[in-house]
């Protein structure tokens, strides 16, 4: 006798769904409908984590309010959790470089998000990729680790640079105009923000949190 409500952006038949989403300036508009009543929201992206988790706090939230009567720029300043996402201007020998800090944890899905969120980006520099181990995936490790490299060569990343043995399984399906180089120790990680970015190029780092890259990147 348990009540059950869906989210999702592509199933028409969810309780909450998502109905469009504009850029209007620096921000988008979120058009949703809640149990067939329309609102909208002003979100900071159109990446689909982030609209996701959107989609389900409104969910747990309809439960209780009506939520067509929220403020709707609730959502428009939260900043993710440090290490899932969030991005850092740095400076280094005069360069302003951007960080997208993804080392907090890295599985097939959460990785293939993350790559088609950094490909969406509009950027003047270029972008760069840091790719370590996903761990705990058992027997599929190689193959999961492989179909990575078919999504990366689908987007328009500049280059790919990966730390780790079974990362490599990725690194050797991309095509070689993507490759840069296989790193074998953490100040080869230094190095390459250093040395490889110019100015305005972003770097997103995404790792299993094992791999001990957030600490790295700390």
């Amino acid at each position: 006798k348990l009540k059950i409500l869906s989210f999702g952006i592509d199933d028409q038949n969810a309780n909450i769904k998502l109905v469009s989403i504009k850029k209007i300036v620096n921000k988008f508009k979120a058009t949703i409908k809640v149990n067939n009543l329309k609102t909208y929201f002003f979100i900071s992206n159109d990446f689909q984590n982030n609209i996701l988790n959107i989609l389900a706090a409104l969910s747990v939230m309809s439960i209780f309010l009506d939520v067509t009567k929220l403020n709707k720029n609730i959502f428009l300043g939260f900043k993710p959790p440090k290490g899932r996402g969030d991005i850092t201007k740095i400076k280094i020998n005069n360069k302003n470089l951007n960080l997208i800090d993804e080392s907090y944890n890295s599985n097939p899905l959460s990785l293939k998000s993350a790559i088609l969120n950094f490909d969406k980006i509009e950027i003047k520099g270029k972008k760069y990729l840091l790719l370590g181990d996903m761990l705990e995936l058992g027997k599929h490790s190689k193959k999961l680790h492989q179909t990575i490299g078919k999504i990366i060569n689908d987007t328009k990343l500049d280059k790919i640079f990966v730390k780790g043995r079974k990362v490599l399984s990725t690194y050797n399906s991309i095509s070689k105009k993507k490759k840069g180089r296989v790193l074998d120790n953490n100040s080869q990680i230094i190095d390459l923000i250093k040395n490889d970015l110019n100015n305005n190029d972003f770097l997103m780092v995404k790792a299993s949190n094992a791999t001990g890259f957030n600490k790295i990147i700390n």
